[in-house]
């Protein structure tokens, strides 16, 4: 073991999470270059595409993962691939998501854009949320905007148009975020959103890459509706059906 290790003493490395069906890995492709793009900002030199996907494709191959998660992390003490169960089924769906908001603001134009493995932040939020009750933290900026949450991105329903925040606010370009502003073309905007503002939301959903779109049931007692029919309609594309 390096005992100088970056990746050991201060968290320095990068993951991806990816979802398996039919076992192959789903957007895989959009993973790989979010992964090379934040190498290369990151300046890991020892990492090639090449590599990634044979570790993966070893992986699977050795394990016979047919349906579940795989996750590649990469620092200075190697490549690592591990894999296992999807933790969302279809009562999570069912109920929703209850969501609180995190009393700490992280930073706008910041490495929290980058997939890394430097997490204790996003990590310990979670766990107290969780501990009190709730499914996921969203986070606020210095400017009072919201972001993200600790394991997914935001999306706001009003008046069947959808909003999620941009990337200037400092949240990860999530993948299925990518994949969902496309599909959802002109009725979904990037744009700022206050806290402040959440009363005015009818609907909303968080998405990644395990769960696809999950409904919010909740935001600190705010009620939404879970069954919005644009959600419903979602989840059938990106949570069940694949």
């Amino acid at each position: 073991m390096k005992t100088d290790s970056l990746g050991m003493n201060y968290g320095i490395g990068l993951f991806e999470t990816l979802r398996i069906r039919a076992g192959r890995p789903e957007y895989l492709e959009a993973h790989l270059k979010r992964f090379m793009d934040s190498a290369e900002i990151l300046e890991f030199k020892d990492i090639g595409r090449d590599s990634l996907v044979k570790a993966l494709e070893d992986h699977l191959q050795a394990s016979g993962l047919r349906e579940g998660r795989l996750k590649i992390l990469y620092n200075d003490l190697g490549l690592f691939v591990t894999s296992g169960d999807n933790p969302y089924g279809d009562a999570d769906y069912e109920r929703g998501m209850a969501l609180r908001l995190s009393k700490v603001r992280v930073p706008t134009r910041s490495l929290y854009t980058l997939k890394t493995t430097n997490y204790l932040i996003p990590y310990y939020e979670h766990q107290k949320a969780k501990a009190a009750g709730f499914d996921e933290v969203i986070f606020t900026n210095d400017l009072g905007n919201l972001v993200e949450g600790s394991k997914s991105n935001l999306f706001l329903i009003k008046n069947d148009k959808v909003v999620t925040p941009d990337l200037q606010s400092g949240c990860l370009e999530g993948i299925l975020r990518q994949v969902i502003l496309a599909d959802l073309g002109e009725i979904c905007t990037e744009t700022e959103i206050k806290s402040e503002t959440l009363p005015e939301f009818e609907a909303g959903f968080i998405t990644n890459s395990l769960m696809g779109v999950m409904p919010i049931a909740e935001i600190e007692g705010q009620v939404y509706n879970r069954h919005h029919p644009l959600i419903q309609e979602l989840i059938k594309i990106y949570s069940k059906e694949g």
